[in-house]
């Protein structure tokens, strides 16, 4: 899967450079489910393409502030990957299933 969304995410990087729309792009990403993930994706390539020259900024704290569709643990695993920053990278699943009681 997160092969599919990296591949994703190329591509819609892609359609924007070529001013892909929202309808394009939520073909892209139909059977995904949560077609507002894909409409954040894409307004964050938007950004990345207009104001970063396609690129994304090159440390966490910049990414997760500055581009639409990109928290806290994307923005962490993106720079450790790609940058080599040393971001610690928890899981919000661990913090929501604290949440749960069960009787």
């Amino acid at each position: 899967m997160r092969a599919a969304i990296f591949y994703i995410g190329i591509c819609i990087t892609t359609l924007t450079q070529a001013g892909a729309t929202i309808d394009e792009v939520n073909a892209l990403w139909k059977g995904l489910g949560y077609y507002s993930r894909a409409s954040r994706l894409l307004a964050g390539a938007q950004k990345a393409v207009k104001q970063y020259g396609a690129k994304l900024p090159d440390n966490a704290k910049d990414m997760e502030a500055n581009i639409p569709g990109i928290g806290r643990y994307s923005a962490g695993a993106i720079c450790s990957i790609a940058y080599g920053e040393q971001v610690p990278v928890v899981c919000d699943l661990r913090h929501r299933s604290n949440q749960f009681t069960f009787s």
